[in-house]
């Protein structure tokens, strides 16, 4: 197959604003679509290898495999070996654990498949994965070792309907995903898994049988090739991690890739794509994709930033632009050499086998901390142990989950699930307390049933929307505030109501008048503000902080519109004459130093937001001059 320069420049217009999205450069904000256009370059260069072998007599699924185990493992191992020893050396235990998932994982093509089931590619917790980039690597392999077989069986059974199976297995994959996307809200799905990419690698499949047929002629025509151009780097700039994606919003960056592939070539749009440093960039580009994904990740482990400047940008670039280059010509190049392309094809894959068997076993290594090259303090240690607090015996005593806090994991995922005679029964001998609200307000049922245990606190939580008059959500949750307002409060004698959320700022604007209608039924109204909420869960963020011997950069780690919302909130309820539990006021001094510990030693909070029973217990311990006037009649028996 002649050697086509522009292809080269493609793959740099590519790998470079993934990258550069990855190391927080804003403008950027779909860089994450060069993955798209890599696919799409894949599928044009592998079908036309392939449609010449087969005619030409010369196909072999065995020396086909034996080319991919040469031209991605090396590095991929080189990538794995480092990462490991840099996860010993800077990871906890916990983060280590998952590592060796990932790298297990990845070792055997399934990454793809184990992110999809463990995080979102824009969550927080897989920002610091350093191996989250290898699903779409996986997601690769999973077409190099399906595609191939497929692609001979048709064109030797169907040969004349080559193409309109090709066409036909396309469109059926992009409707996939366009329903995974816009009609059933399954966007990790459309993501992670190759059926919804399929149509992807089809576009570069597609151009590859045209020209192979002689049905499109692969010419330079600088206006096509700059339009594609256009159609790759635009939506690099437009599209961002909320958008429809991908689905509708790859479209155009496939699109615009396959024109640069058929139509490259030219005087003018060479100047671009076959200028020198397109070309270099990407002819390291594989490696230059493997590497700067850990670096990124493990530049924020050691410097506790999310958020990086200038220098650190230039740094990280050219960190991992040198691991690039060693790689390239040290690891990959030797590998792709006529000695080792003229070797034995079961011998390579026995090899790889071997390998790839090597890496499982670094993998397993990493999840079970054995061999432990360092230890690490009983502090850090229990604040790590933090995230699993929902498998504490004080998180149930906390929630009472599944029983008067319905959540998604309840039997039937439905208000059904709610106890009304155990959670809402009212009494006339003690204060009648509600507490109503999402999992923001049921996180306080435990601290105010041990400091009021002479009150009936009545607890009507449900996660999946605000406690708000016409709230949008989750059925069982919308179906307990519509029990709440028209039958339960008109039909009980309610002595305070304590209503709390995870407040946001387009939902607000609901709170006066959810306020006047909950004034009908009762005389006391207890509104609890936002909770500090932290980019990433908090446990690892004190647990690295304690580990690496520096401050959290509470500003980096915050959710800083928090801070707005809650002023925003607090003069609502105030202009309607309530009380207000001030929870950012009392967690933090500033944006820059909030609690991090309750006066027992625990941590403030279990994941991104949510607080623990002791910090609830010491937050109702300080607004006891307001939680204590919550018995209206001083007639109940004590």
């Amino acid at each position: 197959m002649k050697y086509q320069p522009h292809v080269d420049g493609l793959r740099a217009f590519a790998v470079m604003p993934v990258i550069l999205y990855h190391v927080g450069v804003t403008a950027i904000s779909g860089g994450f679509l060069g993955v798209d256009v890599f696919f799409v370059i894949s599928g044009y260069l592998i079908t036309a290898i392939l449609l010449q072998e087969i005619d030409s007599k010369h196909y072999s699924i065995i020396n086909f495999y034996k080319k991919r185990v040469l031209r991605l493992l090396p590095a991929l191992v080189a990538v794995f070996i480092l990462v490991y020893l840099a996860a010993n050396i800077i990871m906890l235990p916990s983060e280590k654990s998952e590592l060796g998932n990932a790298m297990i994982a990845s070792s055997i093509f399934s990454s793809n498949i184990y992110f999809w089931t463990t995080s979102g590619y824009f969550s927080a917790p897989a920002e610091y994965q350093p191996l989250l980039h290898t699903w779409s690597l996986a997601v690769e392999e999973q077409f190099y070792l399906l595609f191939p077989p497929l692609l001979f069986l048709i064109n030797k059974y169907m040969r004349s309907k080559l193409l309109l199976s090709l066409f036909i297995a396309c469109i059926v994959s992009f409707v996939l995903s366009i329903y995974l996307t816009m009609i059933v809200d399954k966007s990790s799905t459309a993501f992670y898994l190759i059926p919804a990419r399929a149509w992807e690698f089809g576009f570069g499949v597609i151009l590859a049988t045209l020209i192979h047929l002689k049905m499109l002629k692969h010419s330079a025509n600088d206006a096509l090739c700059f339009t594609g151009l256009v159609f790759v780097l635009v939506p690099y700039f437009l599209i961002d991690s909320t958008s429809i994606f991908p689905g509708i919003g790859a479209l155009w960056s496939c699109i615009g890739a396959t024109l640069i592939i058929a139509y490259g070539g030219g005087l003018r749009t060479n100047k671009i794509l076959a200028s020198p440093v397109a070309v270099w960039l990407g002819k390291i580009s594989y490696s230059l994709y493997l590497w700067h994904w850990p670096v990124v990740v493990f530049w924020k482990n050691i410097s506790g930033d999310k958020d990086f400047g200038v220098i650190a940008v230039i740094i990280m670039l050219l960190i991992s632009i040198s691991l690039s280059i060693i790689t390239t010509f040290y690891v990959e190049r030797p590998f792709r050499s006529k000695k080792f392309r003229a070797s034995n094809p079961y011998k390579v894959l026995l090899t790889g086998s071997l390998v790839i068997s090597l890496s499982v076993v670094l993998g397993i290594s990493l999840k079970t901390d054995i061999p432990r090259y360092k230890q690490h303090s009983a502090e850090v240690l229990f604040a790590e142990s933090t995230v699993n607090y929902r498998d504490w015996p004080d998180y149930y005593k906390q929630f009472r989950t599944n029983t008067c806090f319905i959540t998604s994991t309840s039997q039937t995922n439905s208000f059904k699930d709610y106890d009304k005679s155990h959670c809402a029964k009212a009494v006339s001998n003690a204060a009648n307390v509600l507490l109503m609200g999402d999992s923001h307000s049921a996180q306080f049922y435990g601290a105010l049933a041990i400091k009021y245990p002479s009150h009936n606190i009545i607890q009507a939580n449900s996660s999946g929307c605000l406690p708000l008059i016409n709230s949008k959500g989750k059925k069982r949750c919308t179906d307990m505030l519509l029990w709440l307002m028209d039958e339960y409060l008109p039909q009980n004698s309610i002595d305070t109501i304590v209503i709390s959320g995870r407040w946001e700022e387009l939902s607000i604007n609901k709170l006066s008048l959810t306020l006047e209608k909950l004034e009908k039924y009762t005389k006391k109204i207890i509104v609890i503000g936002p909770a500090v909420e932290y980019r990433g869960l908090f446990p690892i963020i004190y647990a690295r902080s304690m580990n690496s011997g520096r401050k959290i950069n509470f500003a980096q780690h915050l959710d800083l519109t928090k801070f707005e919302l809650n002023k925003r909130i607090k003069h609502i309820v105030k202009a309607n004459n309530h009380d207000y539990i001030d929870l950012i006021d009392y967690t933090c001094k500033s944006t820059k130093e909030c609690l991090v510990k309750t006066t027992n030693g625990d941590l403030m909070q279990f994941d991104y937001g949510h607080l623990t029973l002791s910090a609830t217990l010491d937050i109702v311990e300080a607004y006891a001059p307001i939680f204590s006037t919550m018995v209206v009649n001083e007639n109940y028996s004590k």
